[in-house]
Protein backbone atom coordinates (compact mmCIF):
# COMPACT_ATOMS: atom_id res chain seq x y z
CA UNK A 1 0.00 0.00 0.00
CA UNK A 2 1.39 3.39 -0.94
CA UNK A 3 1.57 6.06 1.79
CA UNK A 4 -1.46 8.33 1.82
CA UNK A 5 -0.96 11.97 1.01
CA UNK A 6 -1.61 14.14 4.06
CA UNK A 7 -4.37 16.05 2.23
CA UNK A 8 -6.13 12.71 1.63
CA UNK A 9 -5.64 11.74 5.26
CA UNK A 10 -7.14 15.01 6.51
CA UNK A 11 -10.08 14.78 4.12
CA UNK A 12 -10.81 11.18 5.10
CA UNK A 13 -10.37 11.98 8.77
CA UNK A 14 -12.74 14.96 8.58
CA UNK A 15 -15.34 12.99 6.63
CA UNK A 16 -15.24 10.06 9.02
CA UNK A 17 -15.29 12.32 12.06
CA UNK A 18 -18.48 14.07 11.08
CA UNK A 19 -20.16 11.02 9.57
CA UNK A 20 -19.73 9.17 12.83
CA UNK A 21 -20.76 12.14 14.92
CA UNK A 22 -24.07 13.54 13.68
CA UNK A 23 -27.34 11.90 12.63
CA UNK A 24 -30.67 13.58 11.87
CA UNK A 25 -33.34 13.33 14.57
CA UNK A 26 -37.01 12.82 13.82
CA UNK A 27 -37.87 15.62 16.25
CA UNK A 28 -41.60 15.97 15.61
CA UNK A 29 -41.17 19.67 14.85
CA UNK A 30 -43.61 20.16 11.97
CA UNK A 31 -42.94 23.87 11.50
CA UNK A 32 -42.20 24.22 7.80
CA UNK A 33 -45.25 26.45 7.31
CA UNK A 34 -43.91 29.14 9.68
CA UNK A 35 -42.21 31.82 7.56
CA UNK A 36 -39.88 34.67 8.59
CA UNK A 37 -39.36 32.90 11.87
CA UNK A 38 -37.21 33.36 14.96
CA UNK A 39 -36.27 30.65 17.44
CA UNK A 40 -35.28 30.62 21.10
CA UNK A 41 -34.65 27.68 23.39
CA UNK A 42 -34.43 27.10 27.14
CA UNK A 43 -35.57 24.65 29.83
CA UNK A 44 -38.94 26.22 30.56
CA UNK A 45 -40.44 23.51 32.79
CA UNK A 46 -37.56 22.47 35.04
CA UNK A 47 -37.09 18.97 33.62
CA UNK A 48 -33.44 19.61 32.58
CA UNK A 49 -34.04 19.47 28.82
CA UNK A 50 -34.27 22.27 26.27
CA UNK A 51 -37.63 23.40 24.94
CA UNK A 52 -38.29 25.67 21.92
CA UNK A 53 -40.39 28.64 20.90
CA UNK A 54 -40.82 29.64 17.27
CA UNK A 55 -42.42 32.91 16.18
CA UNK A 56 -43.24 33.95 12.63
CA UNK A 57 -45.88 34.14 9.93
CA UNK A 58 -48.19 31.41 8.60
CA UNK A 59 -50.02 32.02 5.34
CA UNK A 60 -53.78 32.10 5.91
CA UNK A 61 -53.31 32.27 9.70
CA UNK A 62 -51.21 35.33 10.39
CA UNK A 63 -48.52 35.80 13.01
CA UNK A 64 -47.91 32.93 15.44
CA UNK A 65 -45.90 32.17 18.57
CA UNK A 66 -45.67 28.41 19.10
CA UNK A 67 -44.11 26.69 22.09
CA UNK A 68 -42.76 23.12 21.98
CA UNK A 69 -41.67 21.04 24.96
CA UNK A 70 -38.96 18.39 24.77
CA UNK A 71 -39.41 14.91 26.26
CA UNK A 72 -35.67 14.70 26.99
CA UNK A 73 -34.77 12.65 23.93
CA UNK A 74 -35.17 15.37 21.31
CA UNK A 75 -38.85 14.67 20.63
CA UNK A 76 -40.97 17.84 20.72
CA UNK A 77 -44.69 18.43 21.27
CA UNK A 78 -46.56 21.68 20.75
CA UNK A 79 -48.07 23.28 23.86
CA UNK A 80 -51.64 24.35 23.26
CA UNK A 81 -53.37 27.35 24.81
CA UNK A 82 -50.30 29.48 25.56
CA UNK A 83 -50.67 33.13 26.52
CA UNK A 84 -48.29 34.38 23.84
CA UNK A 85 -49.39 36.84 21.20
CA UNK A 86 -48.45 35.81 17.69
CA UNK A 87 -45.71 37.95 16.19
CA UNK A 88 -43.16 38.11 13.43
CA UNK A 89 -40.02 39.43 15.06
CA UNK A 90 -37.53 38.45 17.75
CA UNK A 91 -37.82 36.31 20.87
CA UNK A 92 -35.59 35.49 23.86
CA UNK A 93 -35.74 33.53 27.10
CA UNK A 94 -34.10 34.92 30.24
CA UNK A 95 -34.77 34.97 33.99
CA UNK A 96 -36.07 38.51 34.54
CA UNK A 97 -37.22 38.12 38.18
CA UNK A 98 -34.41 36.02 39.69
CA UNK A 99 -36.60 33.01 40.52
CA UNK A 100 -34.43 30.52 38.63
CA UNK A 101 -36.80 29.87 35.74
CA UNK A 102 -36.83 31.15 32.19
CA UNK A 103 -39.21 33.99 31.37
CA UNK A 104 -39.96 35.18 27.83
CA UNK A 105 -39.57 38.45 25.97
CA UNK A 106 -40.79 38.96 22.42
CA UNK A 107 -40.96 41.94 20.12
CA UNK A 108 -42.22 42.33 16.58
CA UNK A 109 -45.33 42.92 14.53
CA UNK A 110 -48.63 41.14 15.24
CA UNK A 111 -51.43 40.04 12.91
CA UNK A 112 -52.98 43.52 13.09
CA UNK A 113 -49.67 44.98 11.80
CA UNK A 114 -49.01 46.62 15.17
CA UNK A 115 -45.48 46.65 16.56
CA UNK A 116 -45.38 45.42 20.13
CA UNK A 117 -43.09 44.14 22.87
CA UNK A 118 -44.33 41.77 25.56
CA UNK A 119 -42.88 40.14 28.65
CA UNK A 120 -44.20 36.88 30.12
CA UNK A 121 -43.27 35.45 33.52
CA UNK A 122 -42.81 31.69 33.99
CA UNK A 123 -44.16 29.91 37.06
CA UNK A 124 -41.31 27.38 36.85
CA UNK A 125 -43.48 24.71 35.24
CA UNK A 126 -43.73 26.30 31.81
CA UNK A 127 -46.92 28.25 32.47
CA UNK A 128 -46.54 31.89 31.38
CA UNK A 129 -48.40 35.04 32.43
CA UNK A 130 -48.13 38.37 30.61
CA UNK A 131 -46.69 41.32 32.54
CA UNK A 132 -48.91 44.39 31.97
CA UNK A 133 -47.80 47.97 31.38
CA UNK A 134 -44.19 47.29 30.40
CA UNK A 135 -42.16 50.25 29.04
CA UNK A 136 -40.72 48.46 26.02
CA UNK A 137 -40.89 49.82 22.49
CA UNK A 138 -42.11 47.29 19.97
CA UNK A 139 -39.60 46.91 17.14
CA UNK A 140 -39.01 44.83 14.05
CA UNK A 141 -35.59 44.30 12.53
CA UNK A 142 -35.79 41.41 10.09
CA UNK A 143 -32.67 39.75 11.50
CA UNK A 144 -34.09 37.10 13.84
CA UNK A 145 -33.10 37.23 17.52
CA UNK A 146 -30.15 39.56 17.05
CA UNK A 147 -32.22 42.66 17.77
CA UNK A 148 -32.34 41.58 21.45
CA UNK A 149 -29.31 41.56 23.77
CA UNK A 150 -29.38 40.57 27.43
CA UNK A 151 -26.81 41.11 30.20
CA UNK A 152 -26.32 42.47 33.71
CA UNK A 153 -24.95 45.83 32.63
CA UNK A 154 -24.85 47.55 36.04
CA UNK A 155 -23.54 44.85 38.37
CA UNK A 156 -26.70 44.43 40.47
CA UNK A 157 -27.09 40.70 39.69
CA UNK A 158 -30.14 40.95 37.45
CA UNK A 159 -30.50 40.86 33.68
CA UNK A 160 -31.04 44.06 31.73
CA UNK A 161 -32.26 44.35 28.16
CA UNK A 162 -31.34 46.14 24.93
CA UNK A 163 -33.47 46.14 21.78
CA UNK A 164 -33.01 47.72 18.36
CA UNK A 165 -35.00 47.99 15.15
CA UNK A 166 -37.82 49.99 13.63
CA UNK A 167 -40.47 51.28 16.05
CA UNK A 168 -44.17 51.95 15.40
CA UNK A 169 -43.30 55.21 13.58
CA UNK A 170 -40.90 53.22 11.35
CA UNK A 171 -37.93 55.05 12.87
CA UNK A 172 -34.77 53.19 13.81
CA UNK A 173 -34.21 52.97 17.56
CA UNK A 174 -31.78 51.41 20.03
CA UNK A 175 -33.17 51.29 23.55
CA UNK A 176 -31.65 50.09 26.82
CA UNK A 177 -33.74 49.04 29.83
CA UNK A 178 -32.47 48.29 33.33
CA UNK A 179 -34.11 45.73 35.62
CA UNK A 180 -34.80 46.28 39.33
CA UNK A 181 -34.40 42.56 40.04
CA UNK A 182 -38.10 41.70 40.08
CA UNK A 183 -38.71 42.12 36.35
CA UNK A 184 -39.64 45.80 36.54
CA UNK A 185 -37.78 47.63 33.76
CA UNK A 186 -36.95 51.31 33.28
CA UNK A 187 -35.67 52.84 30.06
CA UNK A 188 -32.20 54.41 30.30
CA UNK A 189 -32.53 58.00 29.18
CA UNK A 190 -29.98 59.41 26.74
CA UNK A 191 -28.02 56.20 26.19
CA UNK A 192 -25.04 56.74 23.85
CA UNK A 193 -25.98 54.04 21.37
CA UNK A 194 -26.66 54.80 17.72
CA UNK A 195 -30.22 54.12 16.58
CA UNK A 196 -30.07 51.15 14.20
CA UNK A 197 -31.40 47.84 12.99
CA UNK A 198 -29.03 44.91 12.87
CA UNK A 199 -27.18 42.65 15.27
CA UNK A 200 -26.26 43.46 18.88
CA UNK A 201 -24.32 41.46 21.42
CA UNK A 202 -22.97 41.97 24.95
CA UNK A 203 -19.58 40.51 25.94
CA UNK A 204 -16.77 41.34 28.36
CA UNK A 205 -14.11 42.31 25.83
CA UNK A 206 -11.57 43.91 28.19
CA UNK A 207 -11.49 41.47 31.10
CA UNK A 208 -12.97 43.79 33.73
CA UNK A 209 -15.97 41.55 34.50
CA UNK A 210 -18.68 43.74 33.01
CA UNK A 211 -20.48 43.37 29.66
CA UNK A 212 -19.46 45.67 26.83
CA UNK A 213 -21.52 46.05 23.65
CA UNK A 214 -20.97 45.56 19.91
CA UNK A 215 -23.56 46.78 17.38
CA UNK A 216 -23.57 46.26 13.63
CA UNK A 217 -26.28 47.24 11.19
CA UNK A 218 -27.93 50.05 9.30
CA UNK A 219 -28.57 53.59 10.53
CA UNK A 220 -31.14 56.18 9.46
CA UNK A 221 -29.13 57.48 6.52
CA UNK A 222 -29.01 53.90 5.19
CA UNK A 223 -25.27 53.61 5.86
CA UNK A 224 -23.82 50.43 7.32
CA UNK A 225 -21.78 50.67 10.50
CA UNK A 226 -20.14 48.77 13.37
CA UNK A 227 -19.64 50.32 16.80
CA UNK A 228 -18.08 49.05 20.01
CA UNK A 229 -18.84 50.44 23.46
CA UNK A 230 -17.09 49.64 26.74
CA UNK A 231 -18.90 49.57 30.08
CA UNK A 232 -17.56 51.18 33.26
CA UNK A 233 -19.27 48.51 35.39
CA UNK A 234 -22.18 50.71 36.38
CA UNK A 235 -23.91 50.61 32.99
CA UNK A 236 -22.27 53.72 31.57
CA UNK A 237 -20.96 53.09 28.07
CA UNK A 238 -18.26 54.84 26.03
CA UNK A 239 -17.60 54.35 22.33
CA UNK A 240 -14.30 52.78 21.32
CA UNK A 241 -12.78 54.63 18.40
CA UNK A 242 -10.61 53.33 15.54
CA UNK A 243 -11.79 49.74 15.67
CA UNK A 244 -10.75 47.43 12.80
CA UNK A 245 -14.23 46.09 12.08
CA UNK A 246 -15.55 46.08 8.54
CA UNK A 247 -18.77 48.07 8.21
CA UNK A 248 -21.58 45.56 7.78
CA UNK A 249 -25.29 45.17 7.74
CA UNK A 250 -24.65 42.32 10.12
CA UNK A 251 -26.90 39.33 10.73
CA UNK A 252 -24.70 37.55 13.23
CA UNK A 253 -22.29 38.63 15.96
CA UNK A 254 -20.80 35.78 17.98
CA UNK A 255 -18.20 36.12 20.74
CA UNK A 256 -16.01 33.16 21.69
CA UNK A 257 -12.45 32.44 22.85
CA UNK A 258 -11.21 30.87 19.65
CA UNK A 259 -7.48 30.84 20.42
CA UNK A 260 -7.39 29.62 24.02
CA UNK A 261 -5.98 32.82 25.56
CA UNK A 262 -8.93 33.40 27.92
CA UNK A 263 -10.39 36.46 26.21
CA UNK A 264 -13.36 36.85 23.90
CA UNK A 265 -12.74 37.07 20.16
CA UNK A 266 -15.54 37.89 17.73
CA UNK A 267 -16.94 36.54 14.46
CA UNK A 268 -19.24 38.67 12.31
CA UNK A 269 -21.18 37.96 9.14
CA UNK A 270 -23.37 40.03 6.86
CA UNK A 271 -23.53 42.24 3.80
CA UNK A 272 -20.96 44.94 3.13
CA UNK A 273 -21.75 48.39 1.78
CA UNK A 274 -20.52 47.05 -1.59
CA UNK A 275 -23.31 44.43 -1.56
CA UNK A 276 -20.93 41.54 -1.08
CA UNK A 277 -21.12 38.81 1.57
CA UNK A 278 -18.65 38.89 4.44
CA UNK A 279 -17.40 36.63 7.24
CA UNK A 280 -14.79 38.26 9.46
CA UNK A 281 -12.95 36.83 12.43
CA UNK A 282 -11.19 39.17 14.88
CA UNK A 283 -8.93 38.15 17.75
CA UNK A 284 -8.77 40.07 21.02
CA UNK A 285 -5.50 40.96 22.76
CA UNK A 286 -7.24 40.73 26.16
CA UNK A 287 -7.75 44.46 26.59
CA UNK A 288 -10.47 44.87 23.98
CA UNK A 289 -8.15 45.66 21.07
CA UNK A 290 -9.08 43.50 18.07
CA UNK A 291 -7.10 42.33 15.05
CA UNK A 292 -8.58 40.86 11.89
CA UNK A 293 -7.61 37.25 11.15
CA UNK A 294 -6.28 37.23 7.60
CA UNK A 295 -6.47 34.33 5.13
CA UNK A 296 -9.24 32.61 7.07
CA UNK A 297 -10.76 29.58 5.28
CA UNK A 298 -14.24 30.52 6.48
CA UNK A 299 -16.54 31.26 3.55
CA UNK A 300 -18.15 34.71 3.14
CA UNK A 301 -21.94 34.65 3.65
CA UNK A 302 -25.00 36.88 3.97
CA UNK A 303 -28.51 36.22 5.33
CA UNK A 304 -26.50 34.11 7.72
CA UNK A 305 -26.24 32.60 11.17
CA UNK A 306 -23.27 31.34 13.19
CA UNK A 307 -22.57 29.54 16.47
CA UNK A 308 -19.53 28.30 18.40
CA UNK A 309 -19.21 25.19 20.58
CA UNK A 310 -16.74 22.39 21.32
CA UNK A 311 -18.19 19.60 19.18
CA UNK A 312 -15.27 17.18 19.34
CA UNK A 313 -14.31 17.23 23.01
CA UNK A 314 -10.88 18.83 22.57
CA UNK A 315 -11.66 21.92 24.68
CA UNK A 316 -11.68 24.47 21.87
CA UNK A 317 -14.45 26.30 20.06
CA UNK A 318 -15.59 24.99 16.68
CA UNK A 319 -17.80 26.97 14.29
CA UNK A 320 -21.15 26.24 12.63
CA UNK A 321 -22.16 28.62 9.82
CA UNK A 322 -25.06 28.98 7.40
CA UNK A 323 -26.05 31.53 4.76
CA UNK A 324 -25.93 32.50 1.11
CA UNK A 325 -22.53 32.59 -0.58
CA UNK A 326 -24.21 34.11 -3.63
CA UNK A 327 -27.78 34.83 -4.71
CA UNK A 328 -28.48 31.17 -5.51
CA UNK A 329 -26.31 29.05 -3.21
CA UNK A 330 -26.97 28.24 0.45
CA UNK A 331 -24.42 26.58 2.70
CA UNK A 332 -24.24 25.03 6.15
CA UNK A 333 -20.62 24.39 7.11
CA UNK A 334 -18.83 23.11 10.18
CA UNK A 335 -15.26 24.20 10.88
CA UNK A 336 -13.09 22.48 13.48
CA UNK A 337 -10.64 24.54 15.54
CA UNK A 338 -7.09 23.37 16.23
CA UNK A 339 -7.04 25.18 19.59
CA UNK A 340 -5.20 28.30 18.47
CA UNK A 341 -7.89 29.71 16.19
CA UNK A 342 -7.00 27.96 12.95
CA UNK A 343 -10.11 26.42 11.37
CA UNK A 344 -10.50 23.52 8.96
CA UNK A 345 -13.78 22.68 7.24
CA UNK A 346 -15.18 19.23 7.97
CA UNK A 347 -16.34 17.77 4.69
CA UNK A 348 -19.40 15.65 3.88
CA UNK A 349 -21.48 16.88 6.78
CA UNK A 350 -25.11 15.72 6.85
CA UNK A 351 -26.53 19.18 7.48
CA UNK A 352 -29.22 20.74 5.29
CA UNK A 353 -27.85 23.68 3.29
CA UNK A 354 -29.79 26.78 4.38
CA UNK A 355 -29.84 30.56 4.57
CA UNK A 356 -32.13 33.19 6.14
CA UNK A 357 -32.43 31.15 9.31
CA UNK A 358 -30.72 30.01 12.48
CA UNK A 359 -28.02 27.52 13.31
CA UNK A 360 -27.31 26.60 16.92
CA UNK A 361 -25.54 24.12 19.14
CA UNK A 362 -27.75 22.70 21.89
CA UNK A 363 -27.99 19.45 23.81
CA UNK A 364 -31.51 18.32 22.87
CA UNK A 365 -31.22 14.73 24.10
CA UNK A 366 -29.53 15.24 27.49
CA UNK A 367 -26.41 13.20 26.71
CA UNK A 368 -23.96 16.01 27.53
CA UNK A 369 -22.75 16.71 24.02
CA UNK A 370 -23.55 19.42 21.51
CA UNK A 371 -26.27 18.59 19.01
CA UNK A 372 -27.03 20.84 16.04
CA UNK A 373 -30.11 22.80 15.00
CA UNK A 374 -30.31 23.94 11.36
CA UNK A 375 -33.20 26.18 10.36
CA UNK A 376 -33.84 28.20 7.23
CA UNK A 377 -34.53 28.30 3.53
CA UNK A 378 -33.05 25.44 1.51
CA UNK A 379 -32.57 25.28 -2.26
CA UNK A 380 -35.87 23.52 -3.06
CA UNK A 381 -36.82 26.28 -2.14
CA UNK A 382 -38.55 25.54 1.10
CA UNK A 383 -38.34 26.14 4.83
CA UNK A 384 -36.79 23.41 6.95
CA UNK A 385 -35.96 22.93 10.60
CA UNK A 386 -33.76 19.94 11.35
CA UNK A 387 -32.04 18.59 14.43
CA UNK A 388 -28.91 16.44 14.29
CA UNK A 389 -27.83 14.37 17.28
CA UNK A 390 -24.16 14.18 18.20
CA UNK A 391 -23.63 10.49 18.89
CA UNK A 392 -20.51 11.06 20.95
CA UNK A 393 -18.29 8.57 19.11
CA UNK A 394 -15.53 11.06 18.37
CA UNK A 395 -13.18 9.64 20.99
CA UNK A 396 -13.49 6.13 19.58
CA UNK A 397 -12.08 6.71 16.08
CA UNK A 398 -8.33 6.73 16.80
CA UNK A 399 -7.63 3.54 14.87
CA UNK A 400 -10.01 3.90 11.92
CA UNK A 401 -7.14 4.47 9.50
CA UNK A 402 -4.86 1.76 10.87
CA UNK A 403 -3.80 -0.34 7.87
CA UNK A 404 -0.63 -1.53 9.62
CA UNK A 405 -0.15 -5.23 10.27
CA UNK A 406 0.57 -4.61 13.97
CA UNK A 407 -1.45 -3.09 16.80
CA UNK A 408 -0.61 0.38 18.13
CA UNK A 409 -1.55 1.72 21.57
CA UNK A 410 -1.23 5.37 22.62
CA UNK A 411 -1.28 6.41 26.27
CA UNK A 412 -2.18 8.55 28.00
CA UNK A 413 -4.61 9.87 25.42
CA UNK A 414 -5.90 12.54 26.02
CA UNK A 415 -2.34 13.40 27.00
CA UNK A 416 -1.39 14.01 30.63
CA UNK A 417 2.01 15.62 31.09
CA UNK A 418 4.53 16.37 28.36
CA UNK A 419 4.60 13.18 26.35
CA UNK A 420 2.51 10.43 24.84
CA UNK A 421 3.87 6.90 24.46
CA UNK A 422 3.32 4.86 21.29
CA UNK A 423 3.54 1.12 22.02
CA UNK A 424 3.62 -1.69 19.46
CA UNK A 425 5.13 -5.11 18.72
CA UNK A 426 6.85 -5.85 15.40
CA UNK A 427 6.91 -9.35 14.00
CA UNK A 428 9.91 -8.55 11.80
CA UNK A 429 12.56 -5.88 11.40
CA UNK A 430 11.20 -2.63 9.95
CA UNK A 431 12.01 1.00 9.29
CA UNK A 432 9.19 3.19 10.60
CA UNK A 433 8.57 6.88 9.98
CA UNK A 434 6.57 8.81 12.60
CA UNK A 435 4.97 12.14 11.55
CA UNK A 436 2.75 14.39 13.65
CA UNK A 437 0.35 16.88 12.01
CA UNK A 438 -2.35 19.25 13.20
CA UNK A 439 -5.72 19.41 11.42
CA UNK A 440 -4.49 22.23 9.20
CA UNK A 441 -1.84 19.91 7.74
CA UNK A 442 1.08 21.60 9.52
CA UNK A 443 3.80 19.12 10.46
CA UNK A 444 5.03 19.31 14.07
CA UNK A 445 7.37 16.34 14.20
CA UNK A 446 8.99 13.70 11.99
CA UNK A 447 11.32 10.90 13.05
CA UNK A 448 12.54 7.72 11.47
CA UNK A 449 13.71 4.59 13.30
CA UNK A 450 15.25 1.27 12.22
CA UNK A 451 13.69 -1.29 14.57
CA UNK A 452 14.13 -4.99 15.17
CA UNK A 453 11.33 -7.48 15.77
CA UNK A 454 9.84 -7.27 19.24
CA UNK A 455 8.12 -4.83 21.59
CA UNK A 456 8.87 -1.10 21.29
CA UNK A 457 7.84 2.11 23.03
CA UNK A 458 8.21 5.36 21.12
CA UNK A 459 7.75 8.63 23.05
CA UNK A 460 6.44 11.84 21.49
CA UNK A 461 7.25 15.12 23.23
CA UNK A 462 4.11 17.30 23.21
CA UNK A 463 5.32 19.97 25.65
CA UNK A 464 5.36 22.64 22.93
CA UNK A 465 1.99 21.75 21.42
CA UNK A 466 -1.09 23.88 21.95
CA UNK A 467 -4.45 22.48 22.96
CA UNK A 468 -6.13 20.62 20.12
CA UNK A 469 -6.37 17.48 18.00
CA UNK A 470 -3.32 16.03 16.23
CA UNK A 471 -2.81 13.17 13.78
CA UNK A 472 0.06 10.73 14.19
CA UNK A 473 0.97 8.99 10.92
CA UNK A 474 3.08 5.82 11.12
CA UNK A 475 4.51 4.44 7.86
CA UNK A 476 6.56 1.32 7.20
CA UNK A 477 7.09 1.97 3.48
CA UNK A 478 4.10 -0.09 2.41
CA UNK A 479 1.34 0.58 4.93
CA UNK A 480 0.01 3.44 7.03
CA UNK A 481 -1.61 4.00 10.36
CA UNK A 482 -3.33 7.26 11.29
CA UNK A 483 -4.04 7.86 14.99
CA UNK A 484 -5.69 10.78 16.80
CA UNK A 485 -3.96 12.43 19.76
CA UNK A 486 -5.84 14.85 22.00
CA UNK A 487 -3.84 17.56 23.79
CA UNK A 488 -6.08 19.07 26.50
CA UNK A 489 -5.64 22.36 28.33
Amino acid sequence: MKPLLLSTVLTLFSSLLIAQTFAEIDSGLEVDSIQARSIAYADIDGDTDLDLIIVGFVAGTGRVSRLYTNDGTGQFNEVSGTAFEGIMGSVAFFDVDNDDDEDLFLTGINSADVRLAKLYLNDGLGQFTEVPNTPFAGVTSGVRNESIAIADIDGDNDLDLLICGRDDTNMLVTKLYTNNGTGLFTEVAASPFTDMAGAVEFADIDGDDDPDLLLSGIINNNNFFVKLYTNDGAGNFSEVLNTPFEELLSESIVFSDIDGDNDLDVFMTGMTSFNSPSSKLYTNDGTGVFYEVLNSPIVDVFHSSAAFADIDGDNDQDLLLSGYVDAFTQITKLYVNNGIGNFTELLDTPFEQVAVGTVAFLDVDNDNDQDVLVDGLNNTPGLVLKLYANNGLISSIENQFNALDFEVDLFPNPVIGDEVKVCFTLEHNATLKFSLFDLNGRQWMQRQAHLSAGFHTFSIDIATLTTGTYLLQIEDGEQNGIFKIQVPE
